[in-house]
C-alpha cells in the first residue's frame, strides 16, 4: 500500500513546540522547554499500519530539525501522502512549515493538516490541501483511503461525519476509546523522550472556565475500560521499557471505582512489577483523591500526581467556577493540604500547579497563594501564565504584563524554595517491599 509520512513540525528558532500540550491545543516553550511525546501521531500511525500502509513518522522537534531540514526529510521519504500534526499554540511555525512543504511538493501528493486545533486555525493552514477537524485517530485513515484509493473530489475542510466514519459524536469526538490501538511508539525516536504516555480517558465534568482541555475533549467523561488500560500498560512495558509512564487523562480519578479496578488489575498482572518495570504518574482533581485511594495507587506503581491549585483567591475561584460557592474555598484548600500530606506520607511526588494572570488576580492574592504553598510538603511548584486558548470561557480583555510578571515572580520564589528542600528519602520498609515484589 501507499507510503504515508506523519510529521510533527519544527518550532520557530529559540522555541520548543509542544503540540500535545493542553490536550492538543498545544503549548509553546522556550529553547529547552518541556514537550510531551506525540501520542496522537503514534496512535494514528498504529491505525494506518494495521491496514497495511507504510508509515514513517518525522518528529522534527525531537530530532532537532529546523524548517528546512524538516521539509527535506519529508521529501527524502518520498511519501504518497503527508499528514502534518498542528496545534493552535504553534500555529505560526506550523503554518510556515506547511507553506514551505507545499512549495516543494507542488501538488505531487496531498498534504493534510490534522489535530483538534484545526477548527480554530484554518487561516494559518493555507499550505495544506486538506484540513481534518475533530479527533483524528480513526478519521485520518478514512481520509487517506479516500485520497489514495478512491481519488474522489473532496471538500478542503473535512470532519469525521463528512467522511462517514463511525464511532464519533456530532462534535467529532471519539465515542469508544477502547477501539483505538496501542500507540506505535516504535515509529518514533524513543530515545528522545524521558517517558511515554497513556491516554486512558478524555473529557472532564468540572466547570473551570480557564481550562483548554474541555475545549479539546469535551465535558463528557469518556474512558477506556480498566482492562484496556492495563493491556496498554503491559504492552508498552513489554515492548518499549519506558523509564516512566505519564497518564495524560485530564481527570484520571474522575471515577473512583475505575481507578481501583485499574490498580487491582496491575497488581494481579504478573508481567507488571510496580517499582521494578512500572512507574507511572497522573493528574486529577484533589476532590477525587484521598489517602486510601492514593495508597492503592502507590502500591500499583504511582510515583507522582499533578494537582492544579491555580490560586487561593476565593473570588477568582468562585467567578471561574472552580468552586460552586465562595464558602467552599476553605474545604477546597483543606483537601489540597491533606492530599499533599498524604502524598508525602506515601512517597508520592505531589506536583502542584498555579496560574497567574486570571481576571481579578492581584499581587496580594499571589502572595496569599505563595504563603499557602510554602507550608505544604509538595515536590514541585509549576507557575503558568493564563493562556486565552480559543473556546475557553475565561475572558481577559487587556493583559497587564508587568502585573502578571510580578505575580509570577512571587510564586517562582516559592518554587525555588521547594526545589532547594532536602529530598525526602523513601522509608526503609517501602524500599524493602519494592525489592521483594
Amino acid at each position: 500500500m501507499a507510503r504515508i509520512v506523519l510529521v510533527i513540525p519544527p518550532g520557530s528558532p529559540g522555541t520548543t513546540p509542544n503540540h500535545e500540550g493542553s490536550a492538543g491545543l498545544g503549548a509553546l516553550e522556550g529553547a529547552e522547554g518541556f514537550r510531551y511525546p506525540p501520542h496522537t501521531v503514534a496512535v494514528v500511525g498504529a491505525v494506518l499500519r494495521a491496514v497495511g500502509y507504510e508509515v514513517t513518522v518525522l518528529d522534527a522537534p525531537a530530532l532537532g530539525y529546523d524548517l528546512g531540514q524538516g521539509v527535506r526529510a519529508v521529501l527524502e521519504a518520498q511519501p504518497e501522502l503527508s499528514g502534518v500534526f498542528v496545534s493552535w499554540a504553534t500555529r505560526e511555525a506550523d503554518g510556515s512549515f506547511l507553506a514551505a512543504l507545499r512549495q516543494e511538493v507542488r501538488g505531487a501528493y496531498p498534504i493534510v493538516a490534522f489535530g483538534v486545533s484545526v477548527r480554530f486555525m484554518r487561516e494559518a493552514l493555507a499550505g495544506a490541501d486538506y484540513l481534518l477537524e475533530g479527533e483524528p485517530e480513526l478519521a485520518f485513515r478514512a481520509l487517506c483511503e479516500r485520497l489514495l484509493e478512491e481519488r474522489g473530489a473532496l471538500e478542503r475542510v473535512l470532519s469525521p461525519a463528512m467522511l462517514g466514519v463511525a464511532g464519533y459524536d456530532a462534535q467529532g469526538l471519539l465515542t469508544d476509546l477502547n477501539a483505538l490501538p496501542i500507540p506505535a511508539w516504535d515509529l518514533l525516536p524513543l530515545e528522545k523522550y524521558p517517558f511515554l504516555s497513556v491516554l486512558g480517558s478524555r473529557g472532564c465534568e468540572e466547570d473551570c472556565h480557564w481550562c483548554p482541555y474541555v475545549v479539546a475533549q469535551g465535558r463528557r467523561f469518556r474512558a477506556c475500560s480498566p482492562e484496556r488500560v492495563v493491556e496498554e500498560l503491559r504492552e508498552v512495558v513489554r515492548l518499549y521499557h519506558p523509564r516512566r509512564i505519564v497518564f495524560r487523562d485530564p481527570a484520571f480519578a474522575q471515577r473512583r471505582e475505575r481507578v481501583e479496578a485499574i490498580c487491582r488489575l496491575i497488581l494481579a498482572e504478573r508481567t507488571l512489577r510496580p517499582g521494578k518495570n512500572l512507574w507511572w504518574e497522573c493528574e486529577s482533581y484533589p476532590e477525587h483523591l484521598d489517602g486510601a485511594l492514593l495508597g492503592l495507587m502507590r502500591r500499583a506503581g504511582c510515583t507522582g500526581i499533578k494537582i492544579g491549585l491555580e490560586t487561593t483567591d476565593a473570588g477568582v475561584l468562585y467567578r471561574e467556577e472552580r468552586v460552586r460557592e465562595q464558602a467552599d474555598v476553605a474545604g477546597y484548600l483543606s483537601r489540597i493540604a491533606a492530599l499533599a500530606h498524604d502524598c508525602a506520607r506515601l512517597g508520592i511526588a505531589c506536583r502542584l500547579f498555579v496560574l497567574v494572570g486570571l481576571p481579578g488576580q492581584s499581587l496580594d492574592s499571589a502572595r496569599e497563594t505563595a504563603a499557602f504553598v510554602r507550608g505544604l510538603p509538595v515536590t514541585s511548584l509549576t507557575v503558568k501564565a493564563f493562556k486565552a486558548y480559543p473556546g475557553v470561557r475565561t475572558v481577559v480583555r487587556t493583559v497587564d504584563e508587568e502585573a502578571v510578571r510580578a505575580q509570577a515572580e512571587v510564586l517562582e520564589g516559592v518554587a525555588q524554595t521547594i526545589r532547594e528542600r532536602p529530598k525526602r528519602r523513601e522509608p526503609r520498609w517501602r524500599r524493602l517491599l519494592g525489592r521483594l515484589r
